[in-house]
């Protein structure tokens, strides 16, 4: 967040009765400064506007509400507590991720031990400790914390969830069930258990929620249902999908959350592309791109062009080839970003990329050579960081691309691209076994695509090229049942057929 907008927008928020607004108010201008990052407010307002971190005073209490916004770790801290200045500002820095202030003012109490904790899960520090038995809804819900976070030892994903199921039914209100089950349904979408995450967010959809827990929960719910879409789309589960992504959109924007409504048009951008709904998807990517940029969020503005880039790209692919050289533009700003040194993965990622795009980018005929050393130079990059030892799975997809790019080369004049092109297609086809049954026989048809292409000496047949032709034409149809490529494999066979009889006739003609 930029610090204008941190000026703009108070950082703590102090919900109090009106008798104790001038206690308070006292205590937080003794602080020099803190008055700056903190809005003092009637009782009567909370859930009024939105709040980053939140605090009510009733009384001699002071209570920490569930945060919803991700503000704070998900462990929780003491729900309620007697309080004092020291309290109140210990936790006030603590917010403000000034640990030494909040040390300074915490230190002699006991509630140091809960804010500790909670700053050990928030930095991914382990402890020393076990998980004791509990009967209450906090400690129950923070041992499955610091189980599902790997800070204390457990036995296997079945106690973190032994935890969190306990956890939902000590919770003494809708809101705290849900919050826990939110959390068990991030670890059941990380852990690719789809179902189980939907059936989790649908039990805590139907409890008594504030609107803000409610949207917090949608925004997982919008998670998981992309993850359930695939090829051919589900219709049904892509506009039940659209209505909660635009519900969800509308109630953050209204609440000027500025970060989830980024990440909400940076989904309705995957949904829109999906559709093959180009021109909506890019007005989404540029929204969220605004925001990311205006908010001095780079990572996200970089993560934004990526996508920008790989929806250009498609754009292109599909006949648009206007969009390829703003596709290009796209990554090469996300590389500013995602550079070799700090972010290998997706620098590799984008080279890959990019080397297919360089491979397709229209030009003038002299022009084109360029284009393609450019390719093989990205292509080269992406192979250097998936290496076959380490990334076998990445590197037979940049392989196979690899090898699609030298048969859109222009012919070189010491070498033979179609030569090359097979050499990658087999490096793929060693990695695309029949465990990948639909991969290999993408690859298997590239490279009977190819192998008709390789240059041949005249006077005789390659019988070895025509066998291993023969043997792979073979193989898709007992890899995939799709249609449209086990009818190009019969193409092969045929055509291969067609040739045996020619050279047969020729032979015996001879």
């Amino acid at each position: 967040m930029s610090e204008e907008r941190k000026r703009e927008l108070p950082m703590v928020t102090i919900f109090a009765t009106t008798d104790q607004i001038p206690t308070i108010h006292q205590i937080i201008t003794g602080v020099p400064r803190l008055e700056e990052l903190v809005e003092i407010r009637s009782k009567d307002t909370i859930g009024t506007k939105p709040e980053t971190y939140t605090l009510v005073i009733e009384s001699d209490l002071l209570k920490i509400p569930l945060h919803w916004n991700n503000a704070l770790p998900p462990y929780l801290l003491p729900l309620e507590w007697e309080w004092d200045a020291n309290l109140l500002l210990g936790l006030i820095f603590h917010f403000l991720e000034n640990d030494q202030k909040s040390w300074e003012y915490l230190h002699e109490s006991s509630f140091y031990s809960e804010v500790e904790a909670q700053n050990k899960v928030k930095y991914s520090l382990k402890w020393d400790k076990q998980a004791p038995e509990s009967s209450t809804y906090r400690d129950t819900h923070n041992q499955a914390i610091l189980m599902h976070y790997g800070l204390i030892p457990c036995e296997g994903l079945a106690q973190i969830y032994e935890r969190y199921h306990k956890a939902v039914k000590l919770a003494s209100s809708g809101e705290e069930a849900a919050f826990t089950l939110r959390e068990l349904s991030i670890l059941q979408l990380d852990q690719g258990q789809i179902k189980e995450a939907s059936q989790s967010l649908a039990r805590a959809l139907e409890m008594a929620l504030s609107d803000e827990a409610y949207f917090a929960l949608r925004l997982i719910q919008v998670k998981v249902l992309m993850q359930q879409l695939g090829i051919p789309l589900d219709m049904q589960r892509l506009d039940q999908l659209k209505q909660i992504l635009w519900e969800t959109l509308t109630y953050y924007e209204s609440q000027n959350r500025s970060l989830q409504v980024g990440l909400l048009l940076l989904d309705a951008t995957q949904v829109a592309s999906l559709s093959e709904s180009y021109a909506e998807a890019l007005g989404y990517i540029q929204r969220a791109y605004g925001i990311f940029e205006e908010e001095g969020m780079i990572e996200l503005a970089a993560q934004a062009m990526l996508q920008k880039g790989l929806l250009l790209g498609t754009w292109a692919q599909n006949g648009n080839p206007q969009f390829f050289k703003p596709a290009v533009e796209s990554y090469q700003k996300a590389l500013h970003v995602f550079s070799k040194e700090t972010q290998p993965a997706v620098f590799a990622d984008i080279q890959h990329k990019l080397g297919v795009l360089y491979a397709e980018m229209p030009d003038e005929h002299k022009k084109r050579g360029i284009w393609a050393g450019v390719s093989a130079a990205s292509f080269q990059e992406a192979l250097s960081f998936y290496q076959k030892e380490h990334y076998p799975y990445e590197y037979a997809s940049i392989c196979n691309n690899f090898a699609n790019a030298y048969l859109k080369f222009p012919p070189a004049i010491h070498s033979d691209n179609y030569v090359k092109a097979l050499h990658f297609y087999q490096e793929a086809l060693e990695i695309r076994t029949p465990k990948f049954p639909y991969e290999r026989a993408i690859t298997l048809l590239n490279y009977l695509e190819a192998s008709w292409n390789v240059g041949n000496d005249p006077s005789s047949f390659n019988s070895a090229r025509f066998d291993d032709m023969i043997q792979k034409a073979k193989e898709i149809p007992r890899l995939v049942e799709d249609e449209d490529m086990v009818n190009s494999a019969k193409t092969h066979m045929e055509n291969l057929k067609s040739l045996k009889l020619i050279v047969e006739k020729e032979e015996a003609n001879a």
